[in-house]
């Protein structure tokens, strides 16, 4: 009877920080530390990456990319023995085994769009080591490692994992790997004391605890089975849930190399992946662009007319230089694609932008300036100050600034590069009879922004590619973060 007044009396107090309890003849139970949603919201999350974290939302100037019916399929046998690939240039696909880094929350969606961004979190050094180890080790069970990856997330105490997730966090991260996840691991709560503590938390975060609680109850339970913890992570997805950005959303990622991921339910991602051809720069005594060539024979020529350049009233920086005629050859073509409608490329390096209200106004008092053939250069100087704002946000996000061709950034290769691209669709149009040369040459131009973004530093022998390098980030809130691993299906 005793023991069963003192177990009420824990029960009623639940949520108190510290209480002493008087216990009949007189004497008191010593002070005992009870839990409180305080304590199971103290410290960093495990894992918090969202896609506030993606420091771009995706890259127009890639979306015109496609991967060619003839891309390399990668598999086991292409990884080296760090468990990464070591690309060349070219193109790439691969379906990678892939898992669920965020629980209760909706599995992928048909046209959920994916970013690149940062690991983050208090157990995130843990996640992005387990799935590099996984991909040096795929004889591994991967659902042994989806069921650790959600002992993380739900702050599991080693001693209390499953089997099989015990067994991953061993055959990936040694003996002493539980060591490296008990600290912030969290007690299992169950009836009156988890009615009690749960009450207390917010509508928003109440599910979420409950979730995490739950899942490390049933981690106490040695016959659960993999299916349970399934429908408790693994929300039925939505398929009218809003993306940010659309599906096939090409990244930009540190190595140099552009990636974007379709998955397949959260266990299954397929990946494609671009390893840049680099085009190589033909300048006049003017420092203007007159050709741009790649290896294969696939050339762009310029020719200007006479006109003086005209420096733009926007940012002094800035000259737009008037366009005569725009040469397309290649393999393949009988016959050169050619434009002789006058237009203009931009040169130099825009400023960055001002406030809203200063360039307002600015454009406002300069569009009176602009006449002409150079009379859309308003327009498309914006757009290339917005593309350099970008640039500057992924250099600073990545920290491999100006590493590229003699160890200088091509500011000028850059911004002609990109307002070429921006000329052609306004010469050609989509009205061209020979649209699949004008798309392949919007999709070499896009492969050489990629270059000369700053971000590559020369791709030497071959690029490493590793999806466990980043997390999969959703274009929605409410959608499951993905990790990724170098083991294909």
């Amino acid at each position: 009877m005793r023991s069963a007044i003192v177990f009420g009396s824990v029960l009623i107090l639940v949520g108190v920080a510290q209480a002493q309890i008087k216990i009949p003849g007189g004497g008191q139970l010593p002070d005992l530390k009870l839990p409180s949603i305080q304590d199971l919201i103290r410290g960093e999350a495990p894992l918090t990456m969202t896609i506030k974290d993606a420091p771009l939302m995706g890259w127009d100037e890639f979306k015109r990319l496609g991967i060619s019916a003839d891309a390399k399929v990668l598999g086991q046998a292409d990884k080296t023995a760090k468990g990464t690939f070591m690309l060349g240039t070219g193109q790439y696909k691969m379906t990678i085994r892939s898992f669920c880094c965020r629980g209760y929350t909706y599995g992928p969606t048909k046209g959920m769009g994916y970013l690149l961004g940062p690991w983050k979190g208090s157990k995130s050094g843990f996640v992005r080591e387990l799935l590099s180890s996984y991909g040096r080790n795929p004889s591994v069970e991967q659902r042994d490692v989806q069921l650790l990856i959600w002992a993380v997330i739900a702050r599991v105490k080693p001693q209390d994992m499953n089997e099989g997730a015990q067994r991953a966090l061993v055959q990936l991260m040694g003996k002493d790997g539980g060591k490296l996840l008990a600290d912030g691991a969290l007690d299992y709560f169950a009836g009156r004391a988890a009615d009690d503590l749960f009450r207390k938390a917010s509508k928003e975060l109440k599910p979420v605890l409950e979730f995490e609680n739950k899942i490390r109850g049933l981690h106490r339970q040695a016959n659960a089975k993999y299916e349970e913890f399934e429908r408790l992570a693994v929300l039925e997805p939505q398929e009218e849930l809003k993306s940010e950005v659309p599906r096939g959303t090409w990244n930009l990622a540190p190595g140099g190399y552009l990636i974007r991921f379709d998955p397949q339910g959260y266990s299954k991602t397929e990946v494609e992946v671009i390893v840049p051809r680099r085009a190589e720069m033909v300048r006049d005594e003017l420092r203007r662009v007159t050709q741009m060539k790649w290896a294969d024979g696939f050339t762009i020529d310029l020719k200007y007319t006479d006109v003086e350049p005209v420096v733009l009233p926007q940012d002094a920086k800035m000259r737009a230089l008037q366009v005569a005629e725009v040469r397309i050859s290649g393999p393949g073509l009988s016959a050169p694609v050619v434009s002789t409608k006058t237009d203009f490329v931009l040169q130099g390096v825009p400023t960055k932008k001002k406030s809203t209200a200063e360039t307002l106004h600015l454009y406002k008092f300069s569009y009176a300036m602009l006449q002409g053939w150079w009379g859309s250069a308003r327009d498309r100087y914006e757009d290339v100050q917005e593309l350099n704002d970008r640039i500057e946000t992924y250099e600073e996000w990545s920290e491999r600034m100006g590493r590229i061709e003699r160890g200088e950034r091509p500011e000028e290769d850059l911004f002609d590069g990109s307002s070429i691209q921006d000329m052609i669709e306004s010469l050609f149009g989509g009205t061209d009879d020979r649209l699949e040369v004008i798309g392949d040459t919007h999709g070499r131009l896009a492969e050489h922004l990629a270059h000369a973004t700053g971000v590559i530093g020369g791709l030497g022998d071959g690029t490493e590619v590793d999806p466990s390098d980043f997390p999969i980030i959703p274009a929605n809130g409410g959608s499951q973060n993905l990790g990724g691993s170098s083991n294909v299906w």
